[in-house]
């Protein structure tokens, strides 16, 4: 005798008045696609490794996974049944390789038929009493035909309480939800203009290989503004690799072109796209997802700033068992916090809370203010622990305010020489140095110590991450990786002025690129140099920037590094809503991302102020006019750049032993619509045109 028993739940999955319902509410499905795979053991998935992966995902505000793109191991369902997340089960049925012609696909070839249905069989008889399956998939990429439209009458016949998606099927009438992949944000729109008979739900978007999932939030201010788009599935969950030694025993990560004779055709690390690493720690887009995803909204009330107004974006949940955290940060400062009860807060309803900021105390703290939120849960929920941060948001309350710039001296006469090979700016307690040959500041003393290995060299490179790769950025804006190296001085010279500073100009012409960089040092006499930087091009149409700054190299002992600014984590100009203005500190080591393949990383931005100390606290610090961004990591440009799928592993990285500095204005965005061809989006791209920024130097004091 055999027993067997199956945990059962009820709920209602269907399509109204072009609306995807869930027990009659139309719900967001912030979603990603996930592949069965363990950093070890390949396609074979312990149970605890499928707990981690859904504790992460319920942390991170994740409550839909597609099953790409085949059934999944029968206890994935029983995590997703029990501790709620919605699926979408596909079936097993992908034949991409043929093409997508009528004449050539399976999905098309009457002889498939009962391939196709069996495979579809298989699943909807094995999964059909789990709840947390609201949707039934036909497969994926496998072109389209009559053995979809008689799959899609099988289930329809067989299971009639579950609505049925297929990609390839467009707008056909055998899809009941229209599921394109990789569809922009714009076009998603157009789609929602007008009413339709189905939901727009992404199959698959916002790819995320490498240092990807740029532009994430603006999907999201999209989504939300439109009920018929109701989400999408982020490709994919984890990096598909395998962990590996070399000969010298290091670990690393292997992907598909790692494996297999020669002549078998791979795609390199194009399988490494996910949200987290192989082992599951989160990549830095995580966090961003998190933010995006998150279901609760926070924006000021009113114009006295005291008051918040609170929206429930749950479509099932009210907030009466949280409690919210707030924080005034004053210059990066915490001044003023304090916790408040939201009470019950209706799904799909807002709420206006004050809170009790004393405005006038915080302003006597600092200028530039920020209120911070955090929506903290009281109790634990489902695999959340008590304390766990729901929602965050950092609203402004007073914008940057005037930088103080450096001050003259007039009674304080700077030292300047020139000989064959240097112009040298010296005062009580520092001496500069500028080649005559390069144009550089090639030396940097404070108190007899030397701040620089390497000088301000102008930098326009940007190692490519995996989508640059993909739209070729590389080559389409060489012009301006030649012109970091090929630059040619034009002019140099230098003054003393009555007024105790000292300056030294700069004329470079950049032939490669078509344009002109000029900079301006000024020396004030307690050491401090603001810089001063115009790029202008000489003539129309040149291509996007990969970045505009300067790299400079200085000594290793300088391991303190903290920044007022975006942190802690990684951010980019397209990803960043997750990373909230304040003080941090790290390391240049734990600012490295270890990115499959070796790319772009590390990268902080809206910078305010940032410093570089020793272990004595000696050394400098970078304060923007008014903003910059910068990253410190023991990697340089050559170190991280690969112009192809696959190349380099971490393993192929030895730290150098110096800091590798950029301080830039800023970097296009790292992009994230696909990684085959989509750049990012347009505003977060630097186009050619004039730009004219500055900062200043100076030496750090106790």
């Amino acid at each position: 005798m055999e027993s067997l028993s199956n945990k059962i739940g009820f709920r209602s999955s269907e399509i109204k008045n072009g609306l995807l319902l869930v027990n009659g509410k139309a719900v967001k499905l912030k979603g990603v696609n996930r592949h069965e795979i363990d950093p070890v053991k390949g396609h074979v998935i312990s149970r605890e490794m499928m707990l981690t992966d859904i504790r992460l995902m319920k942390e991170n505000n994740i409550n839909t996974v597609r099953t790409c793109h085949y059934p999944d191991d029968p206890y994935w369902y029983e995590l997703c049944d029990a501790f709620g997340l919605y699926v979408i089960d596909e079936a097993n049925v992908e034949s991409h390789g043929m093409g997508y012609d009528s004449d050539r696909t399976l999905g098309n070839n009457p002889d498939w038929r009962l391939s196709h249905i069996d495979r579809t069989r298989r699943m909807v008889e094995r999964d059909k009493n789990h709840p947390s399956v609201i949707i039934w998939s036909l497969g994926n990429e496998a072109g389209d035909g009559c053995n979809f439209v008689d799959t899609y009458k099988w289930i329809k016949k067989r299971d009639d309480s579950r609505p049925v998606q297929y990609e390839r099927a467009g707008l056909s009438d055998h899809t009941d939800i229209f599921c394109p992949m990789y569809e922009s944000p714009e076009s998603m729109e157009r789609y929602a203009s007008k009413p339709q008979s189905r939901p727009l739900i992404q199959c698959e978007y916002a790819h995320a290989m490498g240092n990807s999932t740029g532009n994430l939030i603006d999907y999201w201010n999209i989504i939300d503004s439109h009920e018929q788009l109701q989400g999408a599935c982020i490709w994919d969950w984890v990096d598909q690799a395998l962990l590996e030694k070399d000969s010298a025993g290091r670990k690393f990560w292997a992907y598909g072109g790692d494996y297999g004779p020669k002549d078998v055709p791979s795609d390199g690390n194009f399988l490494c796209n996910g949200l987290v690493f192989p082992d599951r720690t989160p990549h830095p887009s995580l966090a961003e997802v998190k933010k995006v995803y998150q279901y609760v909204g926070f924006s000021l009330a009113d114009e006295s700033k005291t008051s918040i107004s609170i929206q429930n974006k749950y479509s099932f949940l009210d907030l009466s068992d949280n409690q919210l955290f707030w924080e005034v940060i004053a210059d990066g400062n915490l001044v003023q916090k304090g916790n408040l009860t939201p009470g019950t807060v209706e799904p799909g309803k807002s709420l206006t809370l004050n809170i009790p900021v004393n405005l006038a105390a915080c302003r006597k703290k600092g200028k530039e203010l920020f209120l911070n939120l955090y929506l903290l849960t009281n109790k634990p929920m489902t695999l959340l622990q008590k304390g766990h941060v729901l929602a965050s948001e950092q609203l402004v309350l007073s914008g940057i305010p005037e930088v103080i710039k450096p001050k003259p001296l007039s009674n304080v006469q700077l030292k300047k020489q020139e000989t064959t090979s240097q112009i040298i700016i010296e005062g009580k307690t520092f001496a500069i140095k500028f080649s005559k040959s390069s144009g550089i500041m090639e030396s940097l003393e404070y108190g007899g110590r030397q701040m620089l290995v390497s000088g301000f060299t102008p930098n326009f490179r940007r190692a490519p991450n995996d989508n640059d790769v993909g739209n070729r950025m590389y080559e389409s804006s060489a012009c301006w990786l030649k012109a970091s190296e090929n630059r040619v001085l034009k002019s140099m010279k230098s003054e003393n002025e009555k007024t105790g500073t000292a300056s030294v100009t700069v004329n470079y012409e950049l032939p490669d690129a078509s344009s002109k960089l000029d900079l301006e040092y000024i020396v004030f006499a307690d050491g401090s140099v603001t810089v001063n930087y115009k790029l202008t091009p000489l003539k129309e149409d040149l291509p996007v920037l990969p970045r505009i700054g300067l790299n400079l190299r200085i000594p290793e002992s300088m391991q303190n590094v903290s920044w007022y600014g975006r942190g802690p984590l990684e951010n980019y100009p397209d990803r960043k809503t997750a990373s909230f203005i304040g003080k941090y500190s790290s390391t240049p080591a734990e600012m490295y991302v270890p990115y499959v393949r070796p790319q772009e990383n590390g990268y902080r931005t809206d910078v305010r102020h940032v410093s570089f100390a020793d272990a004595s606290g000696k050394g400098f610090m970078v304060t923007a006019d008014p903003l910059i961004c910068f990253s410190a990591l023991p990697y340089t440009y050559d170190d991280l750049k690969g112009f192809k799928h696959g190349g380099k592993h971490i393993n192929d990285l030895n730290p150098n032993p110096f800091i590798d500095l950029n301080i830039d204005l800023s970097q296009s965005g790292v992009g994230g619509n696909d990684s085959w061809g989509a750049w990012p989006l347009g505003k977060y791209l630097l186009k050619s045109k004039t730009y004219i920024w500055s900062f200043t130097i100076k030496p750090l004091s106790k």
